[in-house]
């Protein structure tokens, strides 16, 4: 039900079934800004399968076992959103007991509510670990996820949500836009009206605390502290939206360890001069990862980081 692709690149691991890549993989973060020693693992975990539309980044949080975290979510994600829902889809586009016009309703109900399952078994999968084992206690998870499915009309129609500060955007027309909302404080402080939306942006994408209005001071200063997480979901309720997309349009989801040290005005124009969606992605998270060896930077941030970078 997606764009199809030849190149293959397969993260294996002993507990968990393969998980298909065919991006650049992610990069694992430095121990401390400035040094080159990394973490043992990666709690990043990119999901860029073209062959089933679906596309997602998980970013295991640092508290708990953050890999667990990543990769449990990940193959939940997988097991409802791959190839198992394809099936069911492609059984809805040639159905003859259907009048063809409700084809597309009937798919579009599908997937929003096979998506807000999977969200929700990968958080009750999260919470009972932690029930279960001492060591799994705190592990939760941010994820932006998008599916995109061909429509009986051969329109594209890319179901998206988010849970936690992984990020899903849309470059057209050489502009980029955010479609996602992080669940963080800073996005509370808009909600409430404490604060507009282009005061959070202008907090989100300052260079220090002197590029920040001064209204926005209080919510800068807790821009990072996430209001929901995967594992940890207080309210049940998972937002799926929908967006035509066309040929020519990219989709874009980033882990924070991109977007807290990479401004989206930088993002925007590495996509505008690379053709190649890995190269773009290969360039993106080097570019970040070199911030935070270096260290000088004031957006520099020792993290694991991850792009997906898809051409429609």
């Amino acid at each position: 039900m997606g764009i199809h692709t030849k190149e293959v690149y397969v993260i294996c691991m002993q507990e968990f079934p393969l998980l298909v890549n065919v991006g650049e993989p992610p990069v694992t973060g430095i121990v401390s800004l400035g040094e080159l020693k990394r973490h043992h693992e990666c709690q990043d975990v990119k999901i860029k399968d073209p062959e089933h539309g679906l596309f997602f980044v998980v970013d295991g949080a640092p508290t708990g076992d953050g890999y667990f975290a990543a990769m449990k979510t990940a193959q939940t994600v997988t097991e409802i959103l791959g190839s198992q829902i394809d099936v069911e889809l492609t059984t809805i586009a040639h159905s003859q007991k259907q009048d063809t016009s409700r084809h597309n309703e009937l798919m579009e109900s599908l997937v929003m509510s096979e998506m807000h399952r999977a969200i929700l078994e990968a958080d009750q999968t999260l919470e009972m670990a932690a029930q279960l084992d001492e060591k799994k206690k705190h592990s939760t998870a941010s994820i932006a996820l998008a599916k995109l499915v061909l429509m009986p009309d051969h329109t594209h129609t890319l179901f998206y949500t988010n849970v936690g500060s992984t990020r899903l955007f849309l470059l057209r027309n050489r502009e980029l836009t955010q479609m996602t909302d992080d669940d963080s404080f800073l996005t509370k402080e808009v909600l409430s009206g404490q604060i507009t939306s282009e005061e959070a942006f202008q907090a989100d994408q300052a260079d220090t605390k002197d590029d920040v209005p001064h209204k926005a001071m209080f919510a800068y200063q807790h821009r990072n502290k996430l209001t929901r997480s995967v594992g940890a979901l207080e309210e049940k309720e998972i937002q799926v939206k929908t967006e035509l997309v066309f040929p020519g349009d990219r989709l874009v989801l980033t882990s924070h360890g991109l977007t807290d040290q990479l401004k989206q005005k930088i993002i925007q124009n590495r996509l505008n001069t690379i053709e190649s969606d890995r190269e773009a992605e290969r360039v993106l998270q080097q570019e970040a990862d070199d911030m935070a060896v270096r260290g000088t930077d004031p957006r520099a941030k020792a993290d694991d980081i991850s792009v997906i970078i898809q051409t429609i």
